[in-house]
């Protein structure tokens, strides 16, 4: 959609008229919709890094009706006839995303993990479906091997970092959470959709991509409960010590 709007140049108002295209939905919520003009003309500057001494560059101040967040749009002027013709420019901004709070605290376990995860939060987001399981898919590898690692120090145990590193998914489940069946389980059917989602044939279900950052999500907060208590137990032992 197109608008007519007046020109501003050192806050004297020229009357020249540019014809802008409005942007078609909010930078940072994503919906789609036309936005609400805050000022109603264009100022010759820009607020992206373009050529600030150029006359070309102009700036519009936009008000998301969904979210209420304020944004610009940079235009360049390419044609000086009456009205002035603009070519929108591409925006800098990115939308803000929400993440859940177990990400902070496994990420002392995987930080790439955390990484993959918000990443396929972002991709499910943006309505890429065919690659968010997959990406989660991703995420679970380095889950389970992560943290299979980070328990070497704490338990008796034949695995080591290189078999654990080499492993498939699934021998590595198997070995890090044989004796963790409530994790065991959600990290498993997660690997199995996610397996899924790679193949041509994707017999799981309509609402699997949804089950997957459940079962992982609960699986992750599992893990952090567990290398949390082992924390308390290190506070307990040192304890014992000074006691003796």
């Amino acid at each position: 959609m197109k608008e007519l709007v007046t020109v501003i140049q050192d806050d004297t108002i020229n009357y020249n008229k540019a014809l802008i295209t409005l942007p078609d939905f909010c930078p940072y919520c994503l919906l789609i919709q036309k936005p609400d003009m805050v000022l109603e003309h264009l100022i010759l500057d820009s607020t992206s890094g373009f050529d600030r001494e150029s006359k070309d560059y102009c700036v519009m101040l936009f008000q998301c009706i969904e979210c209420d967040r304020y944004f610009t749009q940079d235009y360049k002027i390419v044609g000086h006839l009456d009205p002035l013709e603009t070519r929108t420019l591409p925006t800098l901004h990115r939308p803000f995303t929400n993440y859940p709070d177990f990400l902070k605290k496994i990420n002392t376990v995987s930080p790439k993990f955390v990484e993959i995860y918000k990443q396929c939060i972002q991709a499910k987001n943006n309505e890429l479906v065919e690659l968010t399981g997959i990406g989660l898919r991703r995420a679970i590898e380095f889950l389970v091997k992560d943290y299979g690692i980070f328990m070497l120090d704490y338990s008796e145990t034949d695995l080591t970092k290189e078999k654990i590193s080499k492993d498939s998914l699934y021998n590595a489940i198997q070995d890090v959470f044989k004796d963790d069946t409530f994790i065991f389980d959600l990290i498993d059917e997660s690997r199995w959709i996610g397996n899924n989602k790679t193949h041509y044939t994707d017999t799981s279900d309509d609402d699997s991509i949804n089950e997957m950052f459940d079962f992982i999500e609960a699986a992750a907060n599992l893990i952090v409960a567990k290398f949390t208590s082992l924390k308390a137990r290190n506070h307990r032992n040192e304890r014992s010590k000074k006691n003796d």
